[in-house]
């Protein structure tokens, strides 16, 4: 008989994969998948630890349904920048097709507003998409940087 020790998950769902561990492992797969998603998270968490952030899993939101923040996957980490609150960084999860053990982020830019009182959720305005690859990015300023040399100036 396995028993599970997992620090940060919720006794109900230890007590849950225990069970699918010990008795139906039909289901061992689907545990493992969402433990993955759960340790992204924790990771992404971890990382942000020590700046002025404050993550969350869900965000309540009076347009979710009809913003295109409501069109993500489940996995998802809401990032607030405290000294901006206005702000967040949406972090996405994705499995990657070609490897089961790896994870794929999204990183995307969430801009909201707060109507006046403090009892109506916040209203989701812009959502953007960082670019997918930092090395494209970097890519990007380097051609820039060489372009610019390359030209003739008048003087």
């Amino acid at each position: 008989m396995f028993q599970l020790m997992l620090y940060g998950l919720d006794q109900q769902t230890l007590d849950d994969i225990e069970k699918s561990v010990n008795d139906d492992m039909k289901r061992i797969i689907t545990w493992l998948q969402q433990l993955k998603f759960w340790l992204g998270q924790q990771r992404c968490k971890q990382s942000i630890k020590h700046l002025p952030t404050v993550s969350s899993e869900t965000l309540q939101l009076a347009n979710y349904a009809a913003h295109p923040v409501g069109l993500l996957s489940n996995h998802k980490l809401f990032i607030k920048l405290t000294r901006l609150p206005q702000y967040y960084i949406v972090v996405e999860m994705f499995d990657v097709p070609s490897n089961p053990t790896q994870l794929e982020y999204k990183y995307y830019f969430l801009s909201v507003s707060y109507p006046e009182g403090d009892d109506n959720p916040a209203t989701a305005v812009l959502l953007q998409q960082f670019k997918p690859n930092i090395e494209e990015l970097v890519l990007d300023t380097k051609s820039r940087r060489q372009a610019k040399s390359g030209t003739k100036r008048k003087v």
